[in-house]
């Protein structure tokens, strides 16, 4: 989900971590990583107190805070050109005038941290009508009571992803929100459907790819043996990064809806996942019929 989040210009990276939360014992702890610059690409590590020196992979240092002028471009390319922007107040709060929701002019205003102590004067300064649509990024039922006579919306009701995965404000979910009523149009509910043969194919390359990994990862175990408690304790658990390069798909946020998928394949790979993330699950592994 974090690529879809980037390539729509909704994160904004921040300098790698400087510490981890170990994963080479079961103490749970919290280390230092410290960067290792001798070769030819940058490896990490850190010092376990039980296991020793332990490679750190370089995913796991990422941090990325959210770029709220990236989602306020997304609000305006769903509510179309016509509707003019202005800032209410810096960094919290958008105003919308002539947006065009299923016909009918709105004002539309898009509220952040309307929880935060300084909420109450910040809902203030907006004028709910019955005409008027209020995004917020929390669920309504969070949102201070002055907001309360507005049309609430929370923010990620309208949230979807196209075709090529990229995070959007849906345009037909905004006006199933603001009205009640579905879209007159149903272009925005088709890439839905055009999407289900290939999460189909995206769940058949995950299973081929959890059951080689897991495959592989218990003929290893086997053959270090089971006395051998350092194995079981430097086992990593696949990523669902490396889980998508291992089956081919490019795009990261196919391999987290896959695993999410309601079908009788997405629940099977689920099962697959969760064997894969402990030794235990790996060595309890048995392909259906064996």
């Amino acid at each position: 989900m974090l690529e879809a989040l980037d390539q729509s210009g909704l994160l904004a990276s921040l300098p790698p971590a400087t510490s981890v939360t170990c994963r080479a014992c079961v103490g749970d702890h919290d280390v230092e990583v410290w960067r290792d610059d001798d070769g030819d690409q940058a490896r990490f590590w850190h010092c376990c107190p039980e296991s020793g020196l332990v490679q750190v992979q370089a995913d796991r240092l990422g941090q990325w805070r959210a770029n709220i002028d990236g989602l306020v471009v997304l609000i305006q390319a769903a509510l179309g050109n016509r509707a003019r922007r202005s800032i209410v107040v810096p960094e919290r709060v958008w105003m919308w005038q002539g947006a065009v929701i299923d016909g009918r002019p709105r004002t539309v205003w898009f509220v952040r941290g309307h929880g935060w102590p300084d909420g109450e004067a910040i809902a203030s300064r907006v004028r709910a009508t019955a005409e008027t649509v209020i995004l917020v990024s929390d669920p309504p039922s969070t949102a201070p009571q002055p907001l309360q006579t507005g049309r609430i919306i929370s923010l990620w009701q309208i949230v979807d992803q196209d075709e090529e995965d990229a995070v959007i404000v849906d345009a037909g979910l905004l006006v199933e929100a603001a009205t009640g009523s579905p879209a007159t149009s149903p272009t925005p509910r088709e890439p839905r459907h055009r999407r289900r043969g290939g999460r189909d194919e995206a769940v058949a390359a995950l299973t081929n790819a959890l059951v080689r990994f897991l495959t592989d990862a218990q003929r290893q175990l086997a053959h270090q043996g089971k006395a051998d408690a350092q194995a079981y304790l430097a086992y990593q658990p696949p990523t669902q990064k490396a889980l998508g390069s291992l089956a081919g798909i490019r795009i990261h946020t196919r391999v987290g809806r896959a695993l999410k998928d309601a079908s009788p394949g997405g629940k099977y790979l689920r099962l697959l996942w969760e064997a894969a993330q402990t030794p235990e699950g790996v060595m309890e592994f048995r392909l259906p019929g064996v």
